[in-house]
């Protein structure tokens, strides 16, 4: 190969690590994100028994609304669980199919 090839090789390898190093901010944005919600749902759900008990309707059988209101947020803390490990595994797959190069890059770069 000749200078002018390796030229281009080098450029269009930077280029797609500049866009591999973009992808990865943006997810770690994206999964920053998701992280903060799921602690705000994992600390409404740890205070609602107590805030329950404190306000005198823990374990009274004609209030159950603590309890529907922590299965709800239960089950929004599963879903957004199972969305965030469904977007890991999507946002993987599009750094492989981007080129098969890129996951020894991304590993270089970020261990």
């Amino acid at each position: 190969m000749d200078r002018q090839g390796w030229s281009e090789l080098q450029s269009n390898l930077e280029h797609k690590l500049s866009d591999a190093q973009s992808l990865n901010e943006s997810l770690k944005t994206e999964l920053d994100k998701l992280r903060a919600v799921n602690e705000d749902l994992e600390r409404d759900v740890r205070s609602m028994p107590r805030q329950s008990h404190q306000q005198g309707g823990f374990g009274r059988a004609d209030d159950g609304s603590w309890k529907a209101e922590y299965e709800r947020l239960e089950r929004r803390y599963e879903k957004l669980k199972h969305d965030l490990q469904d977007q890991q595994q999507v946002s993987y797959m599009s750094i492989i199919r981007f080129d098969p190069f890129v996951p020894l890059v991304v590993w270089f770069v970020f261990s």
